[in-house]
């Protein structure tokens, strides 16, 4: 039997609580400003001349009250956090003629703290870090009954966030930011610039930059977010019906009542008693897993093929064998097993609350993963066994936990919370991510004019390489570098004509995503050394270096027109005609040549000249080149060498054929062009 992943498929997740968790991140709902014990504090880290806005309200939208300078000595009553999830403090600051009150950002705000002699040595037995200290003092004044305990990891940082980076193991809503998004390996499509689905296309891999400030707890050690780390066993000193009521207000499941009239709360009382597990957390799995205001149909007792089963924490549910998340998950809630423990099959609510409760508690809570943290972030062996794939429950749970109790409750219970510490972790705190927008910084094309890449460029894993070879003869003093992009929002600097010196040459091409990411591109393009004799040329018409052909001309195209095309230093250029006769005047045409030669007048290079349509080598086109083409097509008079080039008018690469003939009477109508480049 697998295990039941929460939040694995978005089919069966209520969309309010998707809407929540990307939109307002980290936005604390929360933010009510509960009684407050006040505390002397100091404005720091203010530039020299300038100062510090005390304003109306926390966020920077809000109007200035007052501006106060560094070292100003004011008093904290309060805290709140903005709408982008700043902590902001609420402080008081006398002016000399009255007390001003307002809000201030917390980084500029340091609390005075009195040092308490044996909670520091209690913070060194326990094993905290330096990096953990300064908010657990914070908490220890506020809150002097509260217990911290380090849970010191077996494991290294890296080793717990490589197992967290598994692709599919820690998900994210696609609706997130970019930056909350990963884009590496299978996680991202770079030539359709879209996320990989893992459970349906709504939920996709969490990047690292988010899964480390996840993992890292020091992240989260402020009065709210800490509940993530208390204890999800029933206590039933610090739980009650009335703080389960509080949890659920607002939810479906607020003064509601499951069968034989018994409400949502007292039967989550009654399940946290029978399986050991917080009602607390109970209820905060049911809004996590079935929804907070319209709940997910597994919940419904209607759902087709299924009538009258229930399974409100999504045990089973996700998608495998062709069926839905909702469809298994309801075969799970129908199989008989073990019904004395777990009272399956669900056909009634209260069986559905009660017995997942008590699996709940004998799969996880029980055996060790007894905090919402370690739900998701299993202690004993990291990334398996985790309850959840989605990487913000443990925060979401924590913030539902923690206004469950009251502020009367915060202020004299003696909470516990078991806070992990990993070996070898950063000196600070991970940072959350930010960035929006795309994130696609992928060339779909990247070229050398008349030049072969190595090793080649590959459209289909435009990531997957970036540093590339070409080598040039000497007589090429510069190339042109044409590079596209995937996205149409990223933008492209580094191409263009390139002046060659002999030996190696670094071009960068980088590719700036829309979200201001950036990729580079690297060509060392190889000038090949040369002899004194040898000719330097620069072709600015379309050309094929391998091929030894020059397109791009255009029908009555003059000698003289052709040479301000090709210019050639140390050495001179010949057009000759199909013949070898040199040409000073007339039309270029199919079959003539341009021949480079060097200072000692030894032919360096010969190229053939393209002009399609022009078969017959006149340098125009016209109803005598339709004739040709419709004798070759007859087999009467076959094309061969560069006639036959020219012949495939719709430069298919297939040879000469009736739509080649076609093309060519439609241009002698003036009913269309032909393409020479």
């Amino acid at each position: 039997m697998k295990r039941k992943f929460s939040k694995k498929n978005a089919s069966y997740i209520c969309y309010i609580i998707l809407i929540s968790i990307v939109i307002g991140f980290f936005t604390n709902d929360y933010n009510t400003a509960y009684a407050y014990d006040e505390r002397a504090a100091v404005v720091v880290d203010i530039a020299e001349n300038s100062y510090l806005n005390v304003r109306a309200d926390a966020g920077t939208g809000y109007d200035v009250l007052v501006k106060i300078k560094n070292n100003t000595q004011v008093t904290v009553i309060g805290e709140k956090y903005a709408s982008d999830g700043s902590l902001w403090y609420k402080i008081r600051y006398n002016d000399g003629t009255k007390d001003i009150e307002g809000y201030c950002y917390s980084s500029y705000i340091e609390i005075i703290y009195t040092t308490d002699v044996d909670f520091e040595k209690y913070l060194d037995e326990q094993g905290f870090p330096e990096s953990y200290k300064p908010a657990l003092r914070v908490l220890h004044e506020k809150y002097p009954n509260w217990i911290f305990k380090a849970d010191l990891s077996a494991y290294k940082w890296q080793e717990v966030l490589k197992e967290q980076n598994v692709i599919g193991r820690s998900l994210i809503a696609n609706s997130s930011i970019s930056s909350y998004k990963s884009t590496v390996g299978a996680a991202y499509n770079w030539t359709k610039g879209t996320w990989t689905g893992y459970d349906g296309a709504n939920w996709v891999q969490a990047s690292s930059e988010l899964i480390a400030y996840c993992l890292d707890p020091r992240n989260f050690l402020d009065e709210t977010y800490i509940f993530q780390f208390e204890s999800l066993s029933y206590q039933s000193s610090l739980q009650n019906e009335a703080g389960v009521q509080a949890l659920i207000k607002n939810t479906f499941m607020a003064n509601s009542a499951i069968e034989n009239g018994q409400t949502y709360s007292s039967a989550l009382m009654e399940a946290a008693q029978k399986s050991g597990v917080s009602p607390y957390h109970l209820a905060s799995s049911i809004i996590q897993e079935i929804g907070s205001t319209t709940p997910s149909q597994i919940i419904s007792g209607t759902y087709p093929g299924y009538a009258g089963l229930y399974n409100y924490y999504n045990w089973g549910a996700y998608v495998a064998d062709g069926r839905s998340a909702i469809e298994n998950g309801l075969i799970y809630a129908k199989t008989v097993s073990n019904p004395e423990k777990y009272l399956r099959p669900w056909n009634t609510r209260y069986k559905s609350i009660i017995g997942g409760a008590i699996k709940l508690g004998e799969d996880y809570i029980n055996r060790g993963q007894n905090t919402g943290y370690y739900k998701k972030f299993n202690p004993t062996n990291p990334g398996v066994h985790q309850y959840m794939t989605h990487i913000l429950a443990a925060y979401l749970e924590g913030g539902r936990v923690s206004s469950a109790y009251t502020q009367e409750m915060k202020n004299t219970m003696s909470f516990v919370f078991t806070i992990p510490v990993y070996k070898d972790m950063p000196a600070t705190p991970e940072s959350r991510p930010t960035k929006d927008g795309s994130p696609n910084n992928a060339l779909s094309s990247l070229t050398v004019t008349d030049a072969s890449l190595t090793p080649t460029f590959n459209p289909g894993k435009p990531v997957d390489t970036t540093s590339f070879t070409v080598t040039v003869p000497y007589a090429t003093s510069s190339v042109t570098v044409n590079a596209k992009a995937y996205d149409s929002k990223s933008t492209i600097t580094g191409t263009g004509v390139k002046n060659l010196k002999v030996g190696s040459n670094k071009v960068e091409v980088k590719v700036k995503a829309q979200n201001g990411d950036i990729r580079t591109y690297t060509i060392n393009i190889i000038r090949q050394e040369g002899s004194e004799t040898d000719p330097v040329y620069n072709i600015s018409l379309p050309h094929d270096d391998s091929q030894k052909i020059i397109r791009g001309l255009s029908a009555n195209t003059g000698v003289d027109t052709i040479k301000d095309k090709i210019k050639v230093e140390n050495g001179t250029l010949e057009i000759r005609d199909a013949n070898g006769n040199i040409k000073t005047t007339g039309n270029v045409g199919t079959g003539d040549k341009a021949v480079i030669k060097n200072v000692n007048g030894e032919i360096i290079l010969e190229y053939t000249f393209i002009l399609y349509g022009d078969v017959d080598g006149d340098g125009v086109i016209n109803i005598k080149d339709a004739l040709i083409l419709r004798k070759h097509n007859l087999g009467s008079k076959p094309l061969t060498g560069a006639y036959l080039i020219a012949g495939d008018v719709d430069r298919g690469g297939n040879g000469i054929d009736i739509k080649d003939a076609l093309i060519l009477r439609k241009y002698n109508l003036g009913q269309r062009t032909i393409n020479q480049n």
